[in-house]
């Protein structure tokens, strides 16, 4: 008897999309995009699985998401005996899971891919969370290596020669999912911040790359000009980063250290200071937007797509402590343009970058590489053996 089409389609099985990870903890916005990216296609009919080289908070999260996951892990390339066997193992995998796609997000996890998926027939897809190119294995090999690139934004995209040069690249921004931010002065009580003060945070890793140097160099300008300001550091203090103590007598400088869920508490801040040297999407503004909390921040790359200058936050060079002083102290001094700043990032973000948008557009890449497979001469799925 002949099987009518609603029928067909309840028991055809979900495509399996595999997403090799790099890290067992997070480590930044990447490994978050990571998890949310897997929920989110699980959302859309695919069946994710999550593979990570052990077991950690990244798992964890996988696992209360119902999103299945497995160890995997990924050897140096100073190994290359081991890369091999590892990609090996993997395209073993790929064969017997049915997978679909496999999707990558570092070095190490493209290469590996990238050689399963050429000999399982797998399509490769490799995400580029990173404004400065691979120095090893390269972005050239690993472009070779991907049936598709997603960069998170343009400035992603350019980021070498090759990439730029690539019609494989697809950019589509980073999404976030709703965020229950705390109420200000909740998150005040919880973070122990004095109720009254003018406050600016620094949310992220506290290290060099994220100008965590620039922002203390300018910040006693500010606190001279700015009496009863205060300055908030949320987040990991880099092992490599000689961050100065805070003064308890002065309370007007905290390192607060990690905090889970760390932009629940962003309405705590009246503003958030971000003075990285380089990004590629930086999450952290994203996050600020959808606050409603206005951003100060340094003009690198997807920085000023997220937040274009003037309108929507103020950007300033970066590696520039004196720049960035004079532009805070204005800042922290007019409350009314802070707020007209936060309220356009807010309408902006909106549709941009939340997570439905990122899901669609990744659906569509995987859609178009599927269906390249699909042609004569190149099947869409690998046939499990």
């Amino acid at each position: 008897m002949s099987v009518s089409r609603p029928e067909a389609a309840a028991t055809r099985p979900a495509p399996r999309v595999v997403y090799l990870g790099e890290r067992a903890r997070f480590h930044g916005g990447g490994e978050m995009s990571l998890v949310e990216l897997a929920r989110g296609m699980a959302s859309s009919g695919f069946e994710p699985l999550v593979l990570l080289p052990d077991a950690g908070p990244i798992a964890s999260q996988c696992g209360a998401a119902g999103i299945a996951w497995e160890r995997f892990p990924l050897p140096r390339f100073r190994r290359p005996i081991a890369v091999l066997a590892a990609a090996l193992r993997l395209a073993r995998l790929l064969r017997r899971t049915g997978a679909v796609i496999v999707h990558t997000g570092g070095p190490r996890a493209a290469v590996i891919a990238g050689l399963a998926g050429r000999w399982s027939g797998t399509p490769h897809i490799f995400h580029v969370r990173a404004a400065r190119a691979e120095r090893w294995p390269g972005d050239p090999l690993i472009h070779a290596l991907a049936d598709r690139v997603i960069a998170v934004s343009r400035a992603a995209a350019h980021r070498s020669r090759t990439l730029a040069a690539s019609a494989r690249v697809r950019i589509v921004p980073t999404g976030i999912p709703p965020i229950a931010f705390l109420e200000r002065n909740a998150a005040r009580v919880v973070l122990g911040i004095p109720p009254q003060a003018l406050v600016f945070g620094v949310v992220g890793r506290v290290e060099a790359d994220k100008g965590a140097d620039t922002v203390l160099a300018a910040w006693p300008t500010v606190r001279a000009a700015c009496p009863g300001s205060c300055l908030v550091f949320l987040g990991a203090i880099d092992p490599a980063f000689a961050a100065p103590a805070a003064r308890p007598d002065a309370g007007d400088l905290l390192f607060l250290g990690e905090h889970p869920g760390a932009a629940r508490y962003l309405p705590a801040f009246d503003g958030l200071v971000h003075a990285a040297r380089h990004e590629a999407l930086p999450r952290t503004l994203i996050e600020a937007a959808f606050a409603s909390v206005p951003v100060l921040a340094t003009r690198v790359g997807g920085s000023e797509e997220i937040l274009p200058d003037g309108d929507c936050a103020v950007l300033v060079e970066p590696d520039d402590p004196g720049a960035l002083a004079a532009a805070w102290v204005e800042f922290a001094r007019d409350p009314v343009r802070r707020r007209r700043l936060a309220d356009n990032a807010r309408g902006r973000a909106a549709g941009r970058f939340d997570l439905g948008t990122m899901i669609r557009l990744v659906q569509a890449t995987y859609d178009e590489v599927r269906r390249m497979r699909a042609a004569p001469g190149h099947p869409v799925e690998a046939s499990p053996r």
